[in-house]
Order: structure tokens, then C-alpha cells, then sequence
């Protein structure tokens, strides 16, 4: 993706105009689920080359990131 304008690129003078600059995200996640999809584990990474990332008002956002996520399920 190309770099963008936070607002209209219409509005404002041309030397004051702050862009947002191309980016590129991978993520990656895992799951394996145990005894009939009764518990779940998850693994997951986000921004695995830990890229420069920034929102749509140019804030730079967090790094490489990890999470675990463990699911069970009761009978009812």
C-alpha cells in the first residue's frame, strides 16, 4: 500500500501535510484443540519482522508482539 493522507489531501497547505508511510504486517497464529474441541490452545505473533507500524494519526504502534490463549469449554 501506498503512502496516504491522514485528512483530505484537498485541505491544508502542501508543507504542513503529514503522511502516513507504507507499511507491511505479517501475523502468524496456531491453534490445536484437545478431547473433542473441549479445551483449545492458541499461539499467536503479530508483526513477526517487527516493522515500523503507525496508525491512521501517524502514533507509531507497539512492536512484535506474543499471546497465548487457552480455552475450555463446560458441560452444561
Amino acid at each position: 500500500r501506498e503512502e496516504f493522507y491522514p485528512i483530505s489531501p484537498s485541505e491544508g497547505s502542501e508543507e504542513f501535510k503529514n503522511t502516513i508511510p507504507s507499511q507491511v504486517t505479517y501475523d502468524a497464529s496456531i491453534s490445536y484443540s484437545m478431547q473433542d474441541g473441549r479445551y483449545i490452545m492458541t499461539a499467536a505473533v503479530s508483526n513477526i519482522l517487527d516493522q515500523k507500524l503507525y496508525d491512521n494519526f501517524r502514533i507509531q504502534k507497539p512492536g512484535r508482539a506474543f499471546s497465548v490463549m487457552l480455552r475450555y469449554f463446560l458441560d452444561s
